[in-house]
Order: structure tokens, then C-alpha cells, then sequence
């Protein structure tokens, strides 16, 4: 349903006029009208036209928005070439926005596409907020979500099992005889982060092993996390034998501090991650992972998105992609 002038008047209990005269930053509404005002074009997610749409309402620019966590993650890199490739070869562009995993950028950047008539969007990352929910509810060209999906709401998506990929990683530590296992988690936000935590929790209890209190922290996704965690995690005083990280940047992180202790993967801690990127081969100990190829991931995401350009009235798709385990040198057996 597009959300009107109107409608927020209406919500705001002022006139179509005082909300125009707070949307063009006119001087002469009181401040706590304008707040009042603010706060229901917020809660709507109401986005104004830019002037190059308000001039042509029939007009769209040939271009996509792809918004993505983090534009130095190789595995991100591989996702928005195979998304690049389609979009280009369709005559349109490609609007590449990096969120940095925040949430109020993501919001920024969905209302920008809207307000200025985009082809579409296709979100590599998204953290799930209200705010993003309400402004999705509302927004008038499709998007497309990759290796992510929100609870709350309906919208085409393609993504790795993450969950099964949380299972396999872990159950492989525990076929290699590890009990004690650790999780460096990503965002609580993120469904893929969740889904991978729910396969690391499964897997423990489907092994009948217990998951003490300490075992899970909550990184960003990002290596400096994963490094501040990786010094403490030695100063723990239950000691775990083996770590999943729930993406290879935070274990090259981990590993990093692990190493400037005197700490040596797969001797003394083993580590087992995810997305095979690049960096995965690339530190002091080549890391196991398990993984989707992000390429065709991402053309299947530039597909469908055009899918549901072309045709509106189409479903909804949930296209999921089974992972796979690239063993390398950073799990070793264990025995007590």
C-alpha cells in the first residue's frame, strides 16, 4: 500500500500543509509539531518523491541498488560480479552502497532508491530492524535479498543453507573428536548469523554435548571483533579445543591474536569457518570452511530481481543453495 501525504497527516493530527511545511524544512512549524510530524513519517516509512521523479511519475532510472555489509569481503565480491554481470548485460547499471552492517545506513539507502525511482534493489546484507520493515512494506520497486531473509516479512530470496552449513561445520569438530566448542556468532540481527548459531546449537545437543555460557560471542563480521575476542579467549577459564566462526574474516582475526599469544591453529585450538573467500588461504594456516560459490548466487539474485521487474504480479522466490565442506589445515584430531 503507498503511504500518502495524507496518511501521515492523519497519523500526525495536523494538516496535509503543516506536513509539507515540515518535509520542504519551512522555518514557521513549532518544534514539537515538527517532532510530532518527524516521528510519523519515520513510523510510516513515507519517502518524497525526488523532483526528477515528482517531474515524470512514470519515469524509472535504469539502475539497480546493491547494498552491501562490507565491500573489502572478498565473498561479497564474488556475489556482486555475478550480480553485475546480469544487470549490466540487461542494459541497466549497477548502484554498489556499502552499509558497513549498520542498520540506519540501510534504511538511508532503500529510501534514497525509492524516493529517486530505481529499477530495484538487491540487499547482500540486511539487518532487520523495524524501521527497514516498515520502509520494505512500503517501497515502490522490487527487492531481491541475498544470503539473507526477514522473519517479518515476504520478499524473493536467495541464500546458502546457512543453517545446515552451521550444522556441518560443527558436527565436523565433533567427528574429530572435539567437545568443548566454542562459536564466534555475527550479528544477533542477521537471519544468516542466527541460522548458523541454531546449526552450531543442533548439532552440540544432536551429540548430546553441553554449550556452557561462555561459549558464544557475538562479533560484527568484521576482524577486529574476532581479534579482541581471540585475547581474551585464552584468559577464559574453561578452555575449549575448537572454535566455529561464523565467517572467514573474523577467523583470520581470531587466529591473529591466538598467534601473537604464542597460540599455534590447529596445534593447540582448532578453527573451522565459513564463506571460503579468499583470505581463507591467504594467513599462516589455511582455514576449513564450508561454502557456497557466491557467483551464481548472485546472478540468481540479478535474475530474479528481473524478473520481478518485468513481471509485478509474480510470487515471491526462496532459491537456497546446499553448502559444501573445503577441508583444509586448521582442524586437527583431538584426543584427551
Amino acid at each position: 500500500m503507498k503511504i500518502t501525504v495524507e496518511d501521515v497527516a492523519v497519523k500526525a493530527g495536523v494538516s496535509k500543509a503543516t506536513v509539507s511545511r515540515v518535509m520542504t524544512k519551512k522555518s514557521n512549524v513549532n518544534p514539537e509539531t515538527r517532532r510530532i510530524v518527524e516521528k510519523a513519517l519515520k513510523e510510516l516509512g513515507y519517502t518524497p518523491r525526488s523532483q526528477a521523479a515528482k517531474e515524470n511519475e512514470n519515469s524509472v532510472i535504469k539502475m539497480v541498488m546493491v547494498v552491501v555489509g562490507d565491500v573489502t569481503n572478498q565473498f561479497y565480491a564474488g556475489l556482486i560480479k555475478g550480480i553485475s554481470d546480469v544487470i549490466h548485460a540487461s542494459g541497466n547499471m549497477v548502484v554498489l552502497c556499502n552499509s558497513e552492517y549498520n542498520a540506519a545506513k540501510e534504511v538511508e539507502y532503500i529510501k534514497y532508491a525509492d524516493s529517486c525511482n530505481f529499477l530495484g534493489v538487491i540487499m547482500v546484507t540486511a539487518m532487520e530492524s523495524q524501521e527497514l520493515i516498515n520502509l520494505l512494506n512500503v517501497i515502490r520497486c522490487p527487492v531481491v535479498l541475498v544470503n539473507r531473509y526477514l522473519r517479518s516479512m515476504d520478499l524473493d530470496v536467495v541464500c546458502i543453507d546457512n543453517y545446515r552449513g552451521g550444522y556441518m561445520a560443527t558436527s565436523y569438530l565433533i567427528e574429530n573428536g572435539h567437545k568443548n566448542i566454542a562459536h564466534i556468532a555475527g550479528p544477533k540481527n542477521s537471519t544468516a548469523s542466527q541460522d548458523r548459531l541454531r546449526g552450531y546449537t543442533d548439532a552440540m545437543k544432536d551429540a548430546n554435548l553441553s554449550i556452557s555460557r561462555n561459549a558464544i560471542f557475538y562479533g560484527d563480521l568484521k576482524r577486529k571483533s574476532a581479534y579482541e575476542f581471540g585475547k581474551s579467549f585464552l584468559k577464559l577459564e574453561e578452555k575449549f579445543s575448537a572454535v566455529f566462526v561464523a565467517n572467514d574474516i573474523m577467523a583470520v582475526g581470531f587466529i591473529d591474536a591466538l598467534y601473537e599469544e604464542g597460540v599455534r591453529v590447529p596445534d593447540a585450538v582448532s578453527v573451522i569457518c565459513f564463506d571460503n573467500s579468499p583470505v581463507a588461504v591467504q594467513g599462516m594456516v589455511k582455514l576449513t570452511t564450508v561454502c557456497m560459490d557466491p557467483y551464481p548466487m548472485g546472478k540468481s539474485a540479478a535474475d530474479m530481481l528481473l524478473r520481478k521487474i518485468q513481471h509485478s504480479e509474480v510470487e515471491n522466490k526462496k532459491l537456497v543453495f546446499s553448502p559444501e565442506m573445503i577441508v583444509r589445515e586448521s582442524v586437527k584430531q583431538y584426543s584427551e
